[in-house]
């Protein structure tokens, strides 16, 4: 299903190319932003041989980005192919006699369907969205975890920390938009739903209507 939507926008998109330049009936656009991505993920376990297996979570502030393809062949519905990086976190982790250094990574290729509000306001949108991202998702540990024992500190090598898994899950957004003839300044606010965490992005940025 994922495959046959994604092939179906594009030929819609592809479709549109030749009278682009002319009249854009499939009114195609292409926008790129950045700003303020969160990672969260709550379902992470470690394991020493000095320790239990414990757990910790993640949620961090980051930078993320995005870059979007859209159509709006009428004046309220559309979709978007867009692929998000929600950004890279790297941080300290403390443990019961650990502390080791944990990295996670998130992004995204997804597929939206867009609603905008009938506005009497040619220059303002508003719109909201919702589609299937196949959200990627990395956690690994980086550095070892220390155990003190008593005058001296001992290694621990950690376990049990990788992650690696892909996900289909619902993604749903926000976003408003102000014309300036073909140039458009977008924000919006963007999230995954995802067992463990769901990343977010809140972002600003530019979009241009062919």
């Amino acid at each position: 299903m994922w495959r046959m939507t994604a092939a179906l926008l594009v030929t819609a998109v592809a479709g549109a190319l030749p009278g682009m330049a002319a009249e854009n009936p499939f009114g195609l656009y292409v926008s790129g932003a950045a700003g303020r991505s969160t990672i969260r993920n709550d379902d992470i376990s470690i394991t020493s041989p000095f320790t239990p297996p414990a757990r910790y979570g993640l949620d961090e502030h980051r930078t993320g980005w995005k870059l979007t393809l859209g159509v709006r062949p009428i004046q309220l519905l559309g979709a978007e192919i867009e692929y998000i990086d929600f950004g890279h976190s790297s941080v300290t982790v403390r443990a019961p006699g650990l502390l080791f250094q944990s990295d996670a990574k998130v992004n995204a290729p997804a597929l939206f369907g867009v609603a905008h509000l009938p506005l009497p306001l040619p220059l303002l949108d508003i719109y909201g969205k919702a589609g299937a991202a196949r959200l990627h998702t990395t956690v690994k540990a980086i550095d070892v975890g220390h155990f003190n024992c008593g005058v001296v500190v001992c290694e621990a090598h950690i376990g049990g920390v990788p992650v690696d898994r892909t996900d289909i899950s619902l993604a749903y957004g926000v976003g408003v938009q102000v014309k300036l003839s073909a140039l458009a300044i977008r924000l919006e606010y963007e999230r995954a739903r995802v067992t463990g965490g769901d990343p977010d992005l809140l972002s600003l940025g530019l979009g241009w209507r062919f």
